[in-house]
């Protein structure tokens, strides 16, 4: 997928003004401190000057781990923890079987998370964002949790419903990057 993405970036490229500077490039956002491997292609576009990417904040054996981000909290359940229903349990573990993946998608506290989205914050699917806790129970994360992978600070507030936080919160470019890049 992220192939077809550049080559559909390589057709457009040209969009920017021949007055403008061109430069694009590849980010995760790990290498910048935030705890999932989420990668992207940022173009930008500049008419003086010299621009350059900043240089990584992190390498791979530095960055920020589930376990960093989240805290202890994350292998217990409070009021707002959703367990997954045997149900769920079944179909994922069947998903899992066909994709022949060499790891389950639950979250690895020694590792970044996986790309968090809209669709795996709330959703409740194969490819949500969940937890195992030592007692052998999953859950999905709390908005709390998914901000925090997101690199929000605790002292944010989001407006809006459980479907609408998700939506800012999976949508958004994680603060950390954007500082970074900014």
């Amino acid at each position: 997928y992220l192939i077809e993405i550049k080559e559909s970036l390589k057709e457009h490229y040209n969009i920017i003004p021949n007055s403008f500077f061109r430069h694009a490039q590849e980010i995760n956002c790990a290498d910048y401190g935030v705890p999932q491997t989420r990668k992207r292609i940022f173009v930008v576009g500049y008419r003086k000057g010299i621009f350059s990417f900043p240089e990584k904040t992190h390498i791979s054996r530095s960055y920020v781990t589930v376990g960093e981000a989240l805290g202890e909290s994350v292998i217990q359940s409070n009021k707002d923890s959703k367990f997954l229903t045997p149900s769920q349990i079944n179909y994922i573990r069947s998903y899992e079987e066909k994709c022949e993946l060499r790891t389950t998608r639950d979250l690895h506290m020694h590792i970044p998370a996986r790309t968090v989205t809209t669709r795996n914050v709330i959703g409740a699917t194969a490819d949500m964002l969940r937890i195992k806790l030592p007692d052998g129970r999953k859950r999905m994360l709390t908005l709390r949790e998914a901000a925090r992978l997101q690199s929000f600070p605790d002292w944010f507030d989001f407006e809006g419903s459980e479907s609408s936080v998700a939506e800012q919160i999976g949508n958004a470019i994680p603060p950390l990057l954007a500082y970074h890049l900014a």
